[in-house]
Formats: C-alpha cells, sequence, structure tokens
C-alpha cells in the first residue's frame, strides 16, 4: 500500500473511532477534570483580551468549552469526527462549527 493510501485509511479509522466515542462523550466522561489543565486554560484565558474569538483546533465534544464560554469568549471549533461535532453542537449550540470530516 502507498503511503498516501495508508494515511487515508489510518484517518477514516482514526475518525470512525472518535465517532464511536461520541455519543458516550458527556455521560460517561463529562467535563476534564484534570485540575493542571483546567489551570492552564485559566491561566491562558487571564492573557486574552475580553471577548476574544478562540479556535478550538481538534475540538472533539466541546470539553473546554465552558471554561471559555463563562469568560464571554466566542469560540470556532474545529475536528475530523463528525460525531464529536454533533455532540458538541448538542451541548453548545451557538458555536460556529467546523468539520474536516475526510469520509
Amino acid at each position: 500500500m502507498d503511503r498516501t493510501s495508508w494515511l487515508r485509511e489510518f484517518r477514516c479509522d482514526c475518525e470512525a473511532k472518535y465517532d464511536s466515542y461520541a455519543q458516550l462523550y458527556w455521560d460517561k466522561y463529562g467535563l476534564y477534570s484534570n485540575i493542571s489543565h483546567q489551570q492552564f486554560v485559566q491561566e491562558f484565558l487571564r492573557l486574552l483580551p475580553q471577548r476574544s474569538t478562540i479556535l478550538d483546533a481538534a475540538c472533539g465534544a466541546g470539553r473546554y468549552e465552558p471554561f471559555l464560554l463563562e469568560k464571554g469568549h466566542s469560540i470556532i471549533g474545529i475536528d475530523q469526527s463528525k460525531g464529536m461535532l454533533e455532540r458538541a453542537k448538542e451541548k453548545f449550540p451557538g458555536v460556529n462549527r467546523v468539520s474536516v470530516f475526510h469520509r
């Protein structure tokens, strides 16, 4: 198999795996509970001007979005998993989403 075909197949497999996790995401995993990550996000937010627009690359189901939205920021979420984007849209319908879905 050539490299381009291998990468395409690998990407599709990855997208399918994340799509399968999406349905359980908020029910099973909820908000991100890693304290050091939450502290990093809070420090990052202190450095931003008020009401900034933030690109949440690889946003998944929007795990960090509650922290960003509660501070009044706008978010553009981008992800390769269509399922994760749909899940994020359920939780945060006002956030602009961009899909890089490849299948």
